[in-house]
């Protein structure tokens, strides 16, 4: 239909977001100066979809710019935040339907925290990017449905926002600055192509 819908209004900015499996729902970070919160846009079914709702799902403390992404069956949110600004970045669950949230597994927290995360193609596992004690980036999986964490690998760089690739047997991630190259790794942190 060519319709847009703005998502950032006079002093409201419109952060990082995430499309339900099903392509019906959008949920996305709205921040003020004073204020956060994580809203979420619902869809008609038809072939030429209409705005049903736009609801706030969740208050975020002022300064969150974190993650979010649907689970795989669309009832819960992954979302990182922080507690405001300088502090730490945590990952969270929140149930849709009950509005229960809680703190899976995770990495200890260091500098920014567990900010970074991207959810397996088909699989309720999370690939987290998160600073370690020694300042390098280091890689862990987490299972879901399990709340089992297992660390991965650890790189001597600051590489930016790893992503599964589409067959979730890989990470892609743009190279270190002068960041001009994408990278693939094994879940081990073997280089398999550049």
């Amino acid at each position: 239909s060519s319709q847009i819908w703005p998502l950032s209004h006079g002093e409201n900015h419109a952060g990082n977001g995430e499309w339900s499996k099903d392509g019906r729902r959008f949920v996305y970070y709205q921040t003020t100066a004073s204020s956060c919160q994580l809203t979420m846009l619902e869809f008609s079914a038809e072939s030429m979809p209409t705005l049903q709702s736009e609801n706030t799902v969740h208050q975020c403390p002022v300064g969150s710019y974190g993650n979010v992404a649907f689970s795989h069956d669309g009832r819960k949110l992954i979302f990182s935040e922080n507690s405001g600004p300088g502090t730490a970045y945590f990952i969270y669950l929140k149930d849709l339907a009950s509005g229960e949230i809680y703190q899976p597994a995770q990495p200890p927290v260091f500098l920014a925290g567990n900010a970074e995360f991207d959810l397996h193609p088909s699989k309720e596992q999370l690939l987290i990017a998160s600073p370690d004690e020694a300042q390098q980036l280091a890689y862990y999986l987490l299972d879901i449905k399990k709340n089992k964490l297992s660390y991965l690998f650890s790189k001597n760089q600051w590489l930016c926002c790893p992503i599964w690739n589409q067959q979730g047997n890989a990470i892609l991630q743009t190279d270190s600055d002068p960041a001009n190259n994408i990278l693939q790794l094994s879940l081990s942190g073997q280089l398999l192509h550049k």
